[in-house]
């Protein structure tokens, strides 16, 4: 009863706290975020195991902080944010071998070997799994030993030695007291059914695992039991049951994605709890190829990625962001400040190799201060999104009857590519999300390769202008496949990516007619649903009093110098490539703001950061930028694009460093109905299940 555990750490937590024992304290608290992850509170696990690492590292007790970093680890890891998991779990391994002490080593061991298994490295992660094995049995410690050999019998499930995970999983059940221990039971029950020769007996020992989950109230746990029991289901020929489960595993993850609460954090999730959806597509589709099924079908994958798109734009649609800007209290206006000035430093290409490896330190630590600040305030983008479509038929309302959807489901197993048209819905099969990707990838590289082509190649063959369309040709023959034909006939495209996918120059693509995507008319979308809304529902928040109403404002930044670009070679903060100067970025803005009456430009001292934060007071139809922009495809954080530094030394200034970062330009409180980003990378950006591409647009 884990619920009840939380009442009883609550009241442990105000004793300790009563007579001065911050160990107490700090243990307390980790203790409860460890609850609070198996819950599926992520947000609220976070924040208390920080709270207990701070307390931890005050008092010197590096070994229990070192415990409390895989911990922290784990939350991320069961999130779905792999690279947070490997960051903490990597300095919790360090800390441990620098004391060299075995104590606490498993924990760490064991997270890095959870995550080569997600990586698909499983040898590598059972020979991870076995090492944090030996260390947690050498120390006694029963909880650590399950825990690595139900790590290791998946990953050995996985690479397909069953008599290894057998056995692994006869011990690990031997080692369990009795009763409780719903988390750790429900895992043995469902890798135990994975593990059945029988169907039957499959079917049975997950449906103990949900039923083992449910007692526990474990919400992280039961969508994936429920969906593995509509494997079995299905394998038995009961349809109808394999679709209810899977339909209550979908529902499980939504529950689980509206628990986190974070949507920092809830944008992780979609990644590894994709699962069912993918099964209930897998299912719908074998139902047969037209009608019903197939309608079902693309509404299970549009399902996929509505909810995280959908809170995006009720939130964007409100203007209510509060990921950034004035709503930050004292203490995270600090760190933010601590951020920008050392940010300022970095722009510097004078500065000495060993200073800027402390910069980066120093924001490393101040980036996740303030990530832990603005999630314990709760500030971090927690909205409620609106019901999902109850009909398929209501999102395809957003489709015009002379356009044409092709919506594209990637998944593990077999993928599919949905069209509709005048809300007839037909679904074709293609091969694996691998095997698709690799095949845009190699297209990528052929473009990579031209763009190279003024440049030294290294001895490498530029393709020919007949290898590009040749290539272009099979990716859409690829791609469609026996739906290639209605592609070609359509004259308006709808495409709705998935995966890399949103990385496709779809328009340069040669359709069954020899003509490229890109003489049709084409929109692109993250989802249906969002299509639907942006068409149907208001394009623009209502007219404020007091807002001066322009036409245009053109903001251009070449860092070029002049009066108030600043000096010295600027640099990248985080790469230290040089930012170079785009000479014709300010005259590009002149242009445009020329060709209306009511326009506004800005350059040189107003195209800084808090000139940026002056356009709340404006309303413009279009909002022009001609800067730097640079994307990053790994961490969103580092996408941003570049103004001229602050000319001013007031508090106001403190934290601007000449970059417009992602999260400070979602926390904007900008009024135009077009938003024009003339710069480079400006449609890249970090790839995320659910949502497609984040970045600076």
């Amino acid at each position: 009863d884990l619920d009840t555990a939380l009442i009883y750490y609550d009241r442990a937590l105000a004793v300790s706290r009563g007579l001065g024992s911050r160990m107490t304290v700090a243990g307390v608290l980790s203790e409860t975020g460890l609850v609070q992850a198996r819950l599926g509170r992520y947000r609220q696990a976070i924040v208390r195991h920080h709270e207990a690492l701070d307390i931890m590292l005050e008092l010197g007790a590096t070994r229990e902080a070192a415990r409390i970093k895989a911990r922290i680890g784990d939350a991320y890891f069961q999130l779905g944010d792999l690279n947070e998991a490997l960051d903490h779990y990597q300095q919790s391994y360090e800390i441990t071998s620098t004391l060299d002490s075995r104590l606490n080593l498993s924990d760490a061991v064991g997270g890095l070997a959870a995550i080569h298994g997600q990586a698909g490295n499983h040898g590598q992660a059972a020979a991870g799994f076995r090492e944090a094995l030996e260390i947690a049995r050498a120390l006694d410690d029963q909880e650590a030993v399950v825990w690595a050999l139900l790590g290791l019998a998946e990953q050995e499930i996985l690479a397909g030695n069953k008599a290894g995970a057998r056995e692994a999983l006869v011990e690990a059940e031997d080692r369990l007291t009795a009763g409780g221990h719903y988390h750790d039971r429900a895992r043995i029950a469902l890798l135990q059914a994975r593990l059945a020769e029988d169907p039957r007996q499959a079917r049975d020992l997950a449906t103990e695992a949900v039923e083992m989950a449910r007692e526990g109230g474990l919400a992280a746990d039961a969508w994936e039991c429920r969906s593995d029991l509509g494997v079995y289901q299905y394998a038995l020929g009961d349809t109808v049951a394999a679709k209810a489960s899977q339909l209550a595993a979908m529902e499980g993850v939504e529950s689980l994605w509206l628990m986190v609460g974070a949507e920092e954090l809830r944008r992780h999730l979609m990644g590894p709890a994709g699962v069912p959806y993918a099964r209930m597509v897998n299912l719908l589709y074998d139902q047969g190829d037209a009608g019903a099924p197939a309608r079902e079908a693309l509404e299970g994958a549009e399902r996929s990625r509505a909810r995280v798109l959908s809170q995006r734009l009720a939130v964007a649609g409100s203007r209510q962001s509060s990921w950034f800007g004035e709503g930050l209290d004292d203490e995270t206006r600090e760190i933010a400040a601590a951020i920008a000035q050392r940010q300022s430093r970095l722009q510097d290409a004078d500065i000495a190799a060993a200073v800027r490896d402390s910069l980066k330190r120093e924001i490393a630590a101040l980036e996740r201060d303030f990530r832990v600040a603005r999630l314990d305030d709760g500030s971090a983008g927690g909205a409620e999104a609106g019901a999902f479509p109850g009909d398929i038929g209501d999102v395809l309302r957003g489709v015009a009857p002379d356009e044409t959807v092709l919506f594209f489901f990637l998944a593990e197993d077999r993928s599919f590519l949905f069209t509709a048209r005048r809300g007839e819905v037909r679904v074709w099969p293609l091969p694996a999300r691998d095997e698709i990707e690799n095949r845009v990838r190699m297209y990528l590289g052929l473009w990579a390769q031209m763009n190279r082509q003024d440049s030294s190649t290294g001895g490498m063959q530029v393709p020919s202008d007949n290898d590009l369309a040749a290539a272009s040709a099979g990716l859409f023959r690829f791609l469609t496949g026996p739906a290639a034909a209605e592609v070609a006939a359509a004259e308006k495209l709808v495409i709705v990516p998935d995966g890399l996918l949103h990385r496709l120059p779809f328009a340069a693509l040669v359709d069954a007619d020899g003509k490229h995507l890109g003489e049709k008319i084409l929109f692109l979308a993250p989802s249906l649903e969002v299509l639907a809304k942006l068409r149907t529902g208001p394009q623009r928040a209502p007219e404020t009093p007091g807002r001066e109403v322009l036409e245009v404002i053109a903001v251009g930044c070449g860092l070029t110098g002049g009066d108030n670009s600043g000096s010295g070679q600027r640099v990248n903060p985080f790469t230290g490539r040089p930012l170079v100067g785009l000479p014709h970025a300010e005259a590009e803005a002149a242009n445009v703001a020329g060709r209306f009456r009511r326009a506004q430009l800005r350059t040189g001292a107003q195209a800084t950061e808090a000139g940026f934060r002056e356009l709340s007071a404006y309303r413009a139809d279009i909002l022009h930028i001609a800067a730097h922009g640079v994307a990053d495809q790994k961490e969103v954080r580092r996408s941003f694009v570049v103004l001229n530094p602050p000319t001013r030394d007031d508090e106001a200034a403190l934290m601007d460093d000449g970059i417009l970062q992602w999260y400070e330009a979602a926390g904007l409180d900008l009024d135009a109905g077009l938003v024009t980003l003339s710069s480079c990378s400006s449609a890249s950006g970090v790839l995320a299940k659910g949502e497609g591409v984040t970045g600076l647009t």
